[in-house]
Parts: structure tokens; C-alpha cells; sequence
């Protein structure tokens, strides 16, 4: 076998994985959306969150400006970077305050499922703490978020990381706990 033979599949190879690598970036069509979902998120979470109104209305108006000066950029591919820029500028506090309450949400689902649980006497008692522990975690949560008046994406991101934290933890002891009396509630049948 010739190298040419050996060579010829291997740059066809390089070739095609370049190409896909490169489909991959950013689009202007994708930026587009993805500043759309943003901007509307922006308004939810400010609706849900107000005391994180101002740090999400400054980081959106930062985001805008950087948003403005992509449309002035020269061909797609450069454009759709700025726009990236100017989307990432714009997510990275939106989705940290989604999270809160993404993560909420899903504690208040894994303790709606531990009181559906049909349980024994003793068992009924422990997940009824463990629903407890839960319920004051989304109620010290609540109280946090609505104390918390950041101004800026830097005090925001401070003040989300001991919520996100605290949702985590809640989330994971009231997990293990549906999973713990799920599992007893298999062994009796």
C-alpha cells in the first residue's frame, strides 16, 4: 500500500472535522434567538425577583450596548461573535437567577412527591421531617432572595451563591429521602 493511499483518507478526514468544527460557531440567526429568550427572561425573573431588578436591568443595559455595536460588525462570522459577547454579558447573571428558581421548583416537586408516599407510622413521621427541613429551606430561600437588593452583577452573584447552596442541599436530603422510603415501599410489596 502506497502513503498516498494512506494519506488520502486521513486528510479527507481533517478536512471534514474542520468543516463541522467550524458549522458550529456562533450564527447571527442563533444570537438573535438566543438574545430574545434573554431579554425575555430578564423580564420574568425581574417580575418574580424585583429586589434583583436593578442588577439584572444594569446587566441587560450592558449587554445592549455591546449588542448595538455588533450590528456594526463586518460579515456574519464577526457579528455573530460580538452578538455572542453580548449574549454571554446578558445570560450569565439571567441564568444564575433562573436557577434559583429552577432549583426551587424542583424542591417543591421532590416534597409534593415524599406526601404522596403512602408510608408506616415511623416512616411517616421521619419523611414528614424530612418535608420539614425542606419546607424551611424554599421559606429561608424566599426570604433571601426578597432581602437581597444587589445593584450590580458582582453583589448579585454574591448574594445567589449561598441561596443556590442552601437549594442544593435542601434538594439532595429530601431526594435521598423519597429515594429511602421509595425504596422501602418497593421491599414491602
Amino acid at each position: 500500500m502506497s502513503k498516498r493511499s494512506i494519506f488520502a483518507p486521513l486528510v479527507a478526514l481533517v478536512l471534514s472535522l474542520a468543516v463541522a468544527l467550524s458549522a458550529c460557531g456562533p450564527s447571527v440567526d442563533g444570537e438573535k434567538k438566543d438574545w430574545e429568550r434573554s431579554n425575555t427572561n430578564v423580564t420574568t425573573l425581574t417580575s418574580e425577583f424585583p429586589t434583583f431588578k436593578a442588577a439584572l436591568e444594569t446587566q441587560q443595559a450592558t449587554a445592549k450596548k455591546a449588542w448595538v455595536a455588533a450590528a456594526t460588525a463586518k460579515g456574519d462570522e464577526e457579528k455573530a461573535k460580538q452578538m455572542k459577547a453580548a449574549n454571554e454579558t446578558i445570560g450569565k447573571l439571567t441564568n444564575r437567577v433562573g436557577e434559583v428558581k429552577s432549583k426551587r421548583a424542583g424542591l417543591e416537586s421532590t416534597i409534593t412527591k415524599l406526601g404522596k408516599l403512602k408510608l408506616g407510622k415511623e416512616e411517616s413521621k421521619k419523611r414528614s421531617e424530612a418535608m420539614e427541613k425542606a419546607r424551611e429551606a424554599v421559606t429561608e430561600v424566599n426570604a433571601a432572595m426578597a432581602a437581597a437588593a444587589p445593584t450590580d452583577e458582582a453583589t448579585a452573584m454574591a448574594a445567589l451563591e449561598p441561596i443556590i447552596s442552601k437549594l442544593i442541599s435542601a434538594d439532595g436530603a429530601a431526594s435521598r429521602a423519597l429515594s429511602k422510603y421509595k425504596k422501602g415501599k418497593k421491599k414491602k410489596k
